[in-house]
């Protein structure tokens, strides 16, 4: 992904964020954020944003954390994670130290309980204030067959992060329900392929 195109998935997802927060003492903020359709299937979302669609859902322990994918016109057929988590830590200022490095998370699917967890190799593309929080990005990673295949199959997938950079978050992992997720990724490539031909009208 080329510069602009991470600025763009780092604004997509913190606008999604602050949408769904709820604990907002006003609507000043949101009567800031231009109003955009968002189509549910079940437990996942999927939202359009400029020239990207994101297909998304919350977390189970924590409502504000996001586990998603990006898709971007052009290339309708790649999945890119975009995937949010909140830290109120002491020591949460830290991760700004870590803007644009790799980070580790590790993924396991509780129902497959023989299965040893999966590491899986993102960028920590952004950090950005919310209240009192600090919110990471991740992303950087592209969805293969076989992780898809296991996400259509089961319905509970557990994200992680993994050491040295764990101590930087108060809850550093969460579940998030899989249901919704084969028809919000279909729904996020037929928009995905809109865009396409509107743009090339």
């Amino acid at each position: 992904m080329n510069k602009i195109n991470i600025i763009l998935l780092v604004i997509f997802c913190l606008i999604g964020n602050i949408i769904q927060a709820k604990n907002l003492e006003s609507n000043e903020l949101e009567s800031n954020i231009e109003p955009k359709k968002t189509d549910i299937y079940e437990d996942w979302e999927v939202d359009k944003y400029n020239n990207m669609v994101r297909y998304s859902t919350h977390g189970s322990i924590v409502h504000g954390h996001r586990f998603g994918w990006i898709k971007k016109a052009g290339n309708c057929d790649i999945d890119i994670l975009a995937t949010s988590i909140s830290t109120q830590k002491n020591n949460k200022d830290r991760l700004y130290d870590f803007k644009g490095e790799s980070i580790d998370l590790r993924i396991n699917f509780p129902q497959a309980k023989e299965e040893d967890p999966a590491i899986i190799n993102t960028d920590l593309i952004g950090v950005f204030d919310f209240a009192t929080l600090k919110i990471a990005f991740f992303g950087n990673f592209i969805q293969g067959q076989m992780f898809d295949s296991l996400m259509a199959f089961f319905n509970t997938i557990k994200i992680e992060v993994t050491n040295p950079h764990k101590i930087y978050f108060d809850i550093p992992s969460d579940e998030f329900s899989l249901n919704g997720y084969v028809a919000a990724k279909l729904k996020a490539k037929e928009l995905c392929e809109d865009i396409v031909k509107t743009t090339s009208l």
